[in-house]
């Protein structure tokens, strides 16, 4: 469950930004409905994000999905570059690292996960838990090297690359921490794009199949004050993948009558 997420020098946001779900202690109104008042730190359940265009919201949920990217989608080569997206309108920023954050719950441990980069190495990277009120450093990395107390992590050290993140090695040795937050971005964290990146995994598309919840997303919508009545399931031609396999079946035929001729 997200806690936190911060954002330095990315795209709109020069400075750092933090989007929080903690309830915060001026909330009244529906306190007890809609939050997750027995965790600790309570939080809210929903977030919504207000402000005139080009106020950054969009930018905002872009720079958890270079995150989130980041993490999941490793370089593969040592001169792979990095999506390195800097607040360009500064000459101290342009040149800076980016810096992501996040601060998780999972099976009552908080989470923090954080690195900065640039478009050709990762500068920083550190995993911190806190467990029963006592917080331990998983992993630390910067310039110098990389920091565990772990075994196993030592012996992954060397496999490390400038360009890559130690969580996604450390998640491939079934490290158990590193691999939970791993598997909170690879399976929990969801972001809905527009047009053809629209991508919703069919085990939560069946959930409209269930009555109660459907009614609850009905519900939800009308209260964001979306002019939603209903919602309907189902299957559209991608008119885009149509034209590849369009392509691809010319290109195939063509080189079959071709090799066909040399024969």
């Amino acid at each position: 469950m997200l806690i936190e997420f911060t954002v330095k020098n990315y795209a709109s946001f020069k400075d750092e930004t933090t989007l929080s779900s903690e309830t915060g202690s001026r909330l009244r109104k529906l306190k007890e409905t809609n939050t997750f008042s027995y965790k600790n730190p309570a939080l809210l359940k929903s977030l919504l994000l207000f402000g005139p265009n080009g106020s950054g919201k969009s930018q905002l949920i872009n720079a958890l999905s270079t995150m989130e990217n980041l993490v999941t989608r490793p370089t593969r080569t040592v001169t792979d570059k990095l999506p390195y997206h800097p607040f360009l309108f500064s000459k101290d920023s342009k040149h800076a690292d980016t810096v992501f954050k996040v601060k998780i719950e999972l099976h009552n441990k908080i989470y923090e996960y954080s690195f900065s980069y640039n478009q050709d190495k990762i500068s920083y990277e550190a995993l911190i838990l806190t467990e029963n009120n006592k917080k331990r450093t998983i992993f630390y990395r910067n310039e110098s090297g990389v920091r565990t107390s772990n075994k196993l992590l030592e012996e992954s050290v060397p496999k490390l690359r400038d360009n890559s993140l130690f969580l996604y090695l450390a998640q491939s040795e079934n490290h158990p921490e590193s691999s939970e937050v791993y598997k909170w971005f690879a399976q929990d964290l969801i972001l809905l794009g527009n047009g053809y990146s629209l991508m919703i995994p069919d085990e939560y598309l069946e959930l409209m199949n269930n009555e109660y919840l459907k009614k609850e997303m009905i519900s939800f919508l009308s209260f964001a004050d979306f002019n939603i009545s209903d919602i309907k399931i189902r299957e559209i031609p991608n008119p885009v993948y149509e034209e590849i396999f369009t392509l691809l079946r010319h290109d195939l035929v063509e080189n079959l009558n071709v090799d066909s001729l040399k024969n």
